[in-house]
C-alpha cells in the first residue's frame, strides 16, 4: 500500500510538471540547510535538501585531498628518483663483456630521457605557486630550501654514477666517442631539473652547488667532463 501511494504521488508530480511551466527556486538559509521549492500554475509540490554538517565536512575533505595530490618539488624529485632508479641500475651493471654496448645503451638512455623531460615539465608547472606549496614534501612538512637542496643531490649523484660505469666500460672497448654523445644527451635532460627550479626556488642553486660540485668533480676525474659540461656551466653562473 505504501510502495503504491508512492507511485501514486509521483505520478501526480510527473504530470503537474509536464502539465504548465516550471519554475525553480533554491534558497539557501544562514545554516547548512538548503531548500528546493517546484512551484507550477496548476499546483505546487515542496522539496528540501538537507545538506548535514556531516556532508559539509566530507566536502572540505575532498577539496582537502585534491589540495594535497597537486604535485611539489620534493614530490617530483621523490617520484622522479624512483622511476629512474631501476634505469641506472641496469646501466651500472653493463660490464665489457656486453656484446653490442651502444644497443644495449641507447633503450635505457631514451628511457631515462623520457623520465627526466616528465618531470621537467612538472617542475615549470610550478611556477607562480606559493612557496609554501612548491615545498611541501610527500609527508605533507614544510621544507626550506636547503632541504630540496639535499634531495636533488642524490638523484645527481644516482644518474652521474651510472653515466660514470658506461663511460669507463667505453672507454676500455674504445668506443667513447659512440657513447659519450649518448650519455650527453642524458646530462642535457639532467641539467633542467635543477635550470627550471632555481628561478622557481630563489635561493635553490645557491644551496645546490656546494652539495653538487663535489660529485661533478669526480664525474671529471672519471673522464666524463665533456659530458657534463653543461652542468658545470649552469653552475659556473653562481
Amino acid at each position: 500500500m505504501f510502495a503504491f501511494a508512492r507511485l501514486a504521488a509521483l505520478s501526480v508530480f510527473a504530470a503537474s510538471a509536464l502539465a504548465a511551466p516550471v519554475e525553480l527556486e533554491l534558497g539557501v538559509g544562514a545554516g547548512v540547510g538548503v531548500g528546493l521549492g517546484v512551484s507550477s500554475h496548476n499546483g505546487a509540490v515542496g522539496a528540501s535538501v538537507g545538506l548535514s554538517a556531516a556532508a559539509a565536512a566530507d566536502a572540505h575533505h575532498r577539496r582537502d585531498v585534491v589540495t594535497a595530490t597537486v604535485s611539489s618539488l620534493p614530490c617530483i624529485i621523490a617520484e622522479l628518483t624512483t622511476k629512474i632508479t631501476p634505469i641506472t641500475v641496469e646501466l651500472s651493471a653493463i660490464t665489457v663483456a656486453e656484446v653490442d654496448l651502444v644497443a644495449k645503451v641507447t633503450p635505457l638512455v631514451n628511457q631515462l630521457v623520457g623520465v627526466l623531460n616528465g618531470a621537467v615539465a612538472e617542475i615549470s608547472g610550478l611556477a607562480g605557486r606559493p612557496l609554501n606549496e612548491i615545498l611541501v614534501a610527500v609527508d605533507g612538512t614544510l621544507l626550506s630550501v636547503a632541504d630540496v637542496a639535499g634531495l636533488l643531490a642524490p638523484l645527481f649523484r644516482l644518474v652521474l654514477d651510472a653515466l660514470c660505469v658506461v663511460f669507463g666500460v667505453a672507454a676500455k672497448l674504445g668506443l667513447t666517442a659512440a657513447v659519450a654523445p649518448l650519455l650527453a644527451t642524458v646530462t642535457y635532460a639532467l641539467c633542467p631539473v635543477l635550470s627550471v627550479a632555481a628561478p622557481i626556488v630563489n635561493g635553490l642553486l645557491a644551496a645546490a652547488a656546494p652539495l653538487l660540485t663535489p660529485i661533478l668533480g669526480t664525474a671529471s676525474v672519471l673522464g666524463l667532463g665533456p659530458v657534463i659540461g653543461l652542468l658545470r656551466g649552469v653552475l659556473g653562473g653562481l
